[in-house]
């Protein structure tokens, strides 16, 4: 409900407001293991900055604890030839 009015209201028009923004972002304020993806969806332009909604945001791991999450994970044999 509170992050469908999110959505219903105007995009901010300053990039300091998308910092903490709970429905849209801008890739210059994600953290270090975080990235955008399907970056098809802009919602708009700001100062030149693409603007995506946050559930675009997917959260990145290294290797080593991509191997070591539970369940335990393998790359597949078709995989190899074509990542992400």
């Amino acid at each position: 409900e509170m992050h469908e009015a999110h959505l219903q209201e105007p995009l901010p028009r300053s990039l300091v407001a998308y910092k903490n923004h709970p429905a849209y972002c801008i890739e210059k304020h994600l953290g270090k293991y975080e990235c955008i993806y399907p970056r098809k969806p802009v919602v708009g332009l700001v100062q030149g900055h693409a603007v995506y909604r946050r559930d675009c945001i997917q959260k990145l791991m290294r290797k080593e604890n991509w191997f070591r999450s539970i369940p335990p994970r393998v790359v597949r044999a078709m995989e190899m030839d074509f990542p992400a």
